[in-house]
């Protein structure tokens, strides 16, 4: 079951990550046309500047996707269903959360 964007505390966080999205691709485009006008070789540099568009932009999409979903409502105004998919979601972040922090944690 998805919700609307109309309640403030769903709809501005995802206003914000929208716009540093698109501020990071025009960035990215700018980058890579001046590689191409000055004639550099693509270098390695480059090749995680694309990965971190990659993620940025799955970033967006799970937080659109825990958006819909219901978070920024208030308990009660949430279908059961919903709550259901936002503990699933929950138990996945957590996972990832506990996941990374390991990894830092080990180098």
């Amino acid at each position: 079951m998805g919700y609307d964007l109309s309640v403030s505390r769903a709809r501005d966080p995802l206003i914000v990550i929208t716009v540093f999205l698109a501020i990071a691709l025009v960035m990215v485009v700018l980058r890579l046309r001046a590689r191409r006008l000055r004639g550099s070789a693509f270098g390695f540099d480059d090749g995680f500047m694309l990965a971190a568009m990659v993620k940025a932009y799955f970033a967006w999409l799970s937080t659109y996707s825990v958006l819909v979903s219901g978070v920024g409502r208030r308990q009660a105004q949430l279908h059961p269903a919903s709550q259901v998919d936002q503990f699933r979601l929950l138990k996945v972040y957590s996972h990832l959360a506990l996941v990374s922090s390991a990894e830092l944690m080990d180098s």
